[in-house]
């Protein structure tokens, strides 16, 4: 299938769809992984409550803990979406060689809605 053909088959607002609860359900089940896996990337010790580990990645990024926070946030809730994206409309794309959905730019602007460069 052409890659016009599965973006025509993909509502604009999808995400629109999506119940609060499921979102936040999603949300804060992948939470943990997502701020430890940063973590890990910049060799942060990832022990300790969350909390800690949030302002770890804080100090490394030079900003505040809020700043952090929100940041994470937004991160997860985007993580949240594509898991849900792949879901409904994963059956749509073609898989990498290691079994992963694979996305254009285009494609991953309309799936997420952000300004992304190409």
């Amino acid at each position: 299938m052409l890659e016009e053909e599965i973006l025509n088959q993909i509502p604009c607002n999808w995400a629109d769809d999506i119940e609060k609860a499921e979102l936040d359900d999603r949300t804060a089940e992948i939470r943990p992984s997502v701020i430890v896996g940063f973590a890990e990337q910049l060799g942060l010790k990832t022990t300790g409550s969350l909390d800690k580990i949030i302002i770890r990645l804080a100090k490394a990024h030079g900003v505040t803990k809020k700043k952090e926070r929100e940041s994470l946030r937004k991160t997860c809730i985007q993580s949240a979406k594509m898991d849900i994206f792949a879901e409904r409309y994963g059956h749509l794309f073609q898989k990498d060689e290691n079994g992963e959905l694979s996305y254009s730019i285009p494609m991953l602007k309309k799936i997420s809605g952000l300004p992304l460069d190409e």
